[in-house]
């Protein structure tokens, strides 16, 4: 039985959140808009909230947001940030209902924590609306980060997962092949694929560089920018699926 309240928190292996996440995000969204996939006026489904991170930004484009969180830890923290901007609804995939309902459905950073994707991806499909749309975000098994981490022989392999990652819920970790053949699998269609943010370090390493003035949000935005032209070594990698 897991417990999705422990594996939302840090570890001493690492942090749930690192500063860098958040710009991660930001650029994920900036590419679905300038990419035409993001409309302000669509119903928003996050599954996944965790402490409401990646929901401050949501609001920020969406008026209404609809939560599906199973951590109980962060429920008050949620209703008592959003109020009534968001629908909160506690538990998972399969213990709740929305047949045909919304136009955009965001699953960040939470694939790799399900144990059966293919079919949760499938069922997300029938939650949306006639040209509705999923945006699957997971951390990237060959992000150049994880290349060198292999080549320096800290871990066995790209795709391993780490025991901090375990400790937080992840079950795999992505490549961008496997990523796409599990979408194909549940029946969805996959209308765009990518990587956001060249990764050359891990994120409590981009974390220090900034805090100390190593690196800037320009360093960044570099990265980002040479991600939209081999998104393979991106920080995460990314599909637009519809049914």
């Amino acid at each position: 039985m897991r417990n999705y309240d422990n594996e939302a928190l840090d570890n001493e292996s690492r942090q749930y959140r690192y500063s860098v996440d958040f710009h991660v995000r930001e650029f994920f969204i900036q590419r679905l808009f300038d990419n035409g996939y993001i409309n302000k006026n669509d119903k928003c489904l996050e599954v996944g909230s965790h402490d409401g991170s990646m929901t401050r930004q949501l609001l920020e484009i969406y008026a209404n947001v609809d939560v599906l969180e199973p951590a109980e830890i962060f429920h008050e923290k949620l209703k008592s940030e959003f109020g009534e901007r968001i629908n909160l609804f506690a538990g998972l995939t399969y213990e709740v209902d929305f047949e045909k309902s919304y136009d955009a459905i965001f699953l960040v950073h939470v694939l790799e924590h399900m144990e059966n994707p293919i079919e949760e991806l499938a069922r997300l499909g029938t939650w949306l609306r006639n040209k509705g749309k999923i945006f699957v975000l997971v951390p990237n098994a060959h992000a150049l980060s994880r290349q060198i981490a292999v080549s320096m022989g800290l871990i066995n392999a790209c795709e391993a997962v780490m025991p901090g990652e375990a400790a937080q819920g992840h079950l795999r970790t992505y490549s961008l092949k496997q990523l796409e053949q599990h979408a194909e699998e549940s029946g969805l269609i996959v209308l765009e694929t990518g990587g956001i943010m060249t990764k050359p370090l891990a994120n409590f390493q981009l974390d220090s560089a900034l805090e100390k003035g190593i690196i800037s949000f320009e360093y960044l935005t570099a990265l980002n920018e040479l991600s939209k032209i081999d998104g393979t070594m991106g920080s995460s990698i990314y599909l637009v699926l519809s049914n």
